[in-house]
C-alpha cells in the first residue's frame, strides 16, 4: 500500500455545528456526538457508552477515534459506513429512534444514523 506523501488533513474547525444525542439500544444507552466541517460533511464522532473504565466505553472510544482519524484523511462517509453497516454484536435490538427502530450493533446503529443525517462524498 502506497501512502499519499502530502495528505492533506481535513481539520474540523474550533465552532463547529454538529449536534449531540442519546439513543437506546437494547439495555444499554449511547450518546453520539457528530461534528460538521464547514462545508456540511461529517467531520468528526464522538460516541460513548459503557461505564467509565468498560471494555465498552474503551472500544467505543477507540471507534469514534478512528473513525474521525479516517474523516480527517479524506475517507468518505459512505465508504466507512459501508463497511460498519450490518455489524452484529450487543448491545443490539430495539432502539427509541423512530427513523432507525432495530439496529444488530452500535456500530451498525452509528453508521445508519450518520449516513441519514449527513451528505456522502
Amino acid at each position: 500500500m502506497k501512502i499519499a506523501e502530502s495528505a492533506v488533513i481535513r481539520a474540523v474547525p474550533r465552532m463547529r455545528a454538529g449536534y449531540t444525542m442519546e439513543v437506546r439500544l437494547g439495555a444499554e444507552t449511547a450518546t453520539l456526538t457528530a461534528g460538521a466541517l464547514p462545508d456540511g460533511r461529517l467531520g468528526e464522532v464522538a460516541l460513548r457508552s459503557g461505564k467509565h473504565g468498560s471494555t465498552l466505553a474503551g472500544l467505543t472510544d477507540a471507534f469514534s477515534t478512528a473513525v474521525t482519524v479516517a474523516l480527517g484523511h479524506g475517507a468518505p462517509l459512505g465508504v466507512i459506513a459501508e463497511e460498519l453497516r450490518g455489524a452484529r454484536f450487543a448491545p443490539s435490538g430495539h432502539t427509541d429512534d423512530h427513523e432507525i427502530a432495530t439496529t444488530s450493533s452500535v456500530v451498525d446503529y452509528v453508521a445508519r444514523r450518520l449516513t441519514a443525517d449527513f451528505p456522502l462524498d
